[in-house]
């Protein structure tokens, strides 16, 4: 996981690939990937969520979108203020405190980092536990993957503002959950990171990776990659393809 050090491109990358591994975990009712260490699936009123700890360092993956259930907790795109969290779109507010009072339960006292994680709805539901979590324990990172929009305005300036570097949003080309809800009411939070469109039997490359992407970036991938593949996108197994990037010696 990461470190306090200064993160390479290189350690970045990295970092990313492990949290898509534990985004992807997040889905199933054992993980794939080897951990080495203690986890459990919470699971209530439709959210869920993938604890990994070893005592020291731990890791909340929050499963995304898989069933119609999900799909009505999507679609409740009022925005209202919850304690501790902010001007937040209701489903996902509504879904993080079904599971707050077990999560906040299954992470060990002793915990000294906290790295969270989550694709689609997980992404979203992700965000809004780190806000609500952060004064409880000291979070390391928070990586997104295809996240709609969460917040209100100001509350995302306000997230912004106290994560500093710590939220990294990432997008797979035209991945169409990434472009809603609207962007007058909901906004965006973390640094958006772009992986371009790279087909299927090639290796993903660093160099398909866009760190700090701006509003052009993503605009010219969506207008150079347009397949009426947005949803295509939005699949983890795209995301996953960070762990095909491979650096010198490995």
């Amino acid at each position: 996981m990461l470190s306090k050090a200064d993160l390479s491109t290189e350690n970045l990358i990295r970092h990313l690939a492990i949290m898509s591994n534990a985004a992807a975990d997040a889905y199933l009712t054992i993980p794939e990937t080897d951990w080495g260490c203690d986890w459990q699936l919470i699971a209530k009123d439709g959210s869920e969520c993938l604890v990994i700890t070893d005592g020291v360092a731990t890791i909340l993956a929050f499963r995304g979108t898989s069933d119609f259930r999900d799909w009505v907790t999507d679609v409740d795109t009022r925005k209202l203020s919850f304690d501790g969290i902010g001007r937040v779109h209701a489903g996902f507010g509504h879904g993080w405190r079904s599971l707050e009072h077990s999560v906040l339960g299954a992470i060990p006292a002793g915990t000294q980092g906290l790295w969270i994680t989550g694709h689609s709805l997980g992404g979203a539901l992700a965000t809004v536990a780190a806000q609500a979590i952060k004064p409880l324990f000291p979070i390391r990172s928070v990586v997104t993957f295809g996240s709609p929009r969460v917040f209100g305005p100001r509350t995302a300036h306000s997230v912004n503002w106290s994560f500093r570097s710590k939220i990294y949003r990432v997008i797979h080309s035209n991945d169409i959950v990434a472009r809603v809800p609207d962007p007058f009411r909901f906004r965006h939070v973390g640094t958006p990171i772009l992986i371009k469109e790279t087909p299927s039997n090639k290796r993903l490359t660093a160099e398909r990776v866009v760190f700090g992407a701006t509003f052009f970036d993503l605009l010219f991938e969506r207008i150079v990659g347009f397949r009426f593949d947005a949803i295509r996108d939005h699949s983890m197994d795209n995301y996953k393809r960070l762990t095909e990037i491979k650096y010198p010696g490995e």
